[in-house]
């Protein structure tokens, strides 16, 4: 695997250890499957795609079963709408309450529980998903499987593996430019979270 994929896997992955060794097993059993000793986007995209995206995945699965236990019981279909909000990105508390349309209160007490899960952090007045592969997995597994009426995936897979080639680009582009650029486009970032 080139160092450009290499990096983007670790990335992608938040260089989460077990996500890595999950998605190279993947990578491996398909080299084998295609008998390719060299590892290209199309083999890396199948590879997420049969871990993440599948309903058999097994991270796939993984997911389902913790979005299952947050939101058992009464009440706690708040907790996915949460989720949710956040996989868009980082969020004020008031946001959250305008966008989950819940009471400041019930909103404020999900968010601690899923921090006391270590499923979401706080970073001054906002709030983020830690996982990575949890934030994209709800962004563009969840949210799309839910609202799919359709039991095919097909159109899904093509849409996943779309999201998937854009994501490298954006990183590939990101990865070319200068440092001093890059650390320019770091100020303008902090820059702008000044004004919200």
């Amino acid at each position: 695997m080139g160092d450009l994929l290499r990096h983007f896997l670790v990335d992608f992955t938040g260089g989460h250890p077990l996500y890595l060794h999950l998605l190279c097993q993947e990578i491996s059993t398909l080299c084998q499957v295609h008998r390719q000793s060299e590892v290209f986007l199309p083999l890396l995209t199948q590879a997420l795609e049969n871990v993440v995206f599948h309903p058999w995945g097994v991270l796939s699965r993984h997911y389902d079963l913790i979005i299952g236990n947050l939101s058992a019981g009464k009440g706690n279909y708040t907790t996915v709408k949460l989720l949710v909000a956040l996989a868009g990105g980082k969020e004020s508390l008031k946001k959250l309450v305008s966008r989950v349309q819940t009471r400041q209160g019930l909103v404020a007490q999900k968010l601690n529980r899923l921090m006391d899960a270590g499923i979401v952090s706080k970073n001054g007045a906002f709030f983020y998903l830690r996982d990575k592969v949890l934030r994209y997995w709800m962004k563009y597994v969840f949210q799309r499987r839910a609202a799919s009426m359709s039991p095919c995936s097909g159109e899904r897979g093509a849409s996943f593996h779309e999201e998937i080639c854009e994501a490298f680009n954006n990183f590939k582009g990101i990865a070319q430019k200068q440092l001093p650029e890059r650390i320019m486009d770091l100020l303008r970032c902090f820059e702008e979270e000044a004004y919200l």
